[in-house]
């Protein structure tokens, strides 16, 4: 091959050269031949090929044998909250049925693949959910999109599901008591109580109890989740929606939590300071928070619900 005026770049059958055909005379080889690779292969690799297959093995069986044990433990209680001890006849015939054990085929070949026990719990949840519903389609593709996360991007699923709850609260006052969803107990504790005074401690406790809600969480997810997620990524798996935006703003969504009409963004450092600390480690800006924190598509959604995170 002619690479230049006077370059050819020659091939032998274990060695690259390049000549020179101007002035100065003489091949000059480059890189190292065909048999030296080999010889570093097999000394690199192929010695150490049995002991690494061994390796990969022991690793799929571990994941394999907590996938089934887990699995075990939770047909168990199942069986012991069923009546007379006995799996209920309609998941005893799901469980039997072609379309179940290949699934089950599919999800023990996912985690001997992955080596990964901390999805495990999620499968367990996702296939006795599948036994005991008749959500067949959505259950499948969320196994099926499973595969292709691992433990970060489903713990950002389940960070988006928290932020967007609407946690509860109970009011006690004067020997009364009633429960609300945050957004709504405001105006109530102002319907409700006379006692300025009071009313003002109520809705303080009200802010406080929210801010604690929003900064805990941040606090639980930024120490379970090792490295930022590719918001992007999670759209082509069809977790979350690419062209939809949630209609309550971030602003919006703070601001009834904390019974402010018009919240501002420079706010939320003062307030939920966790929060930002999340995601700044995510790489979100404040200003981008409704462009990335996406809804949930229904697959999304169904492995939130199957996830069984409690935040203390």
């Amino acid at each position: 091959m002619v690479l230049g005026k006077n370059l050819t770049l020659s091939q032998g059958e274990n060695s690259v050269s390049l000549q020179n055909q101007g002035e100065i005379n003489g091949n000059v080889n480059i890189g190292i031949s065909l048999s030296e690779i080999t010889n570093l292969f097999e000394e690199l690799f192929s010695a150490k090929l049995p002991s690494l297959i061994a390796d990969a093995k022991s690793e799929s069986y571990k994941a394999i044998a907590d996938f089934a044990l887990k699995f075990h433990e939770k047909l168990n209680s199942t069986v012991n909250d069923a009546i007379g001890n006995s799996i209920d006849e309609k998941m005893e015939k799901k469980f039997a049925s072609s379309e179940v054990q290949s699934l089950i085929s599919e999800m023990v070949n996912q985690v001997g693949t992955k080596n990964d026990i901390s999805l495990n719990e999620v499968l367990v949840n996702l296939l006795m959910d599948k036994l005991s519903s008749n959500n067949d389609y959505l259950i499948n593709q969320a196994i099926s999109y499973l595969k292709y996360l691992n433990k970060d991007q489903v713990f950002f699923l389940c960070f988006i599901e928290h932020l967007r709850n609407v946690p509860s609260v109970s009011v006690q006052y004067n020997g009364e008591q009633f429960d609300s969803d945050i957004f709504s107990v405001y105006q109530l504790i102002r319907d409700k109580i006379t006692t300025l005074e009071l009313q003002a401690d109520l809705l303080q406790k009200a802010e406080d109890f929210y801010k604690i809600y929003i900064n805990d969480m941040s606090k639980f997810f930024i120490s379970n989740i090792s490295s930022p997620v590719d918001i992007d990524l999670l759209a082509l798996n069809n977790m979350v929606f690419s062209d939809k935006s949630y209609t309550m703003s971030i602003l919006q969504l703070f601001g009834n939590g904390l019974g402010i009409n018009d919240y501002k963004a420079e706010s939320i450092k003062i307030d939920f300071p966790d929060f930002i600390k999340f995601i700044e480690f995510m790489k979100i800006d404040v200003s981008e928070l409704d462009e990335l924190i996406k809804p949930l598509t229904p697959f999304g959604k169904c492995i939130v619900k199957n996830c069984n995170i409690k935040i203390n």
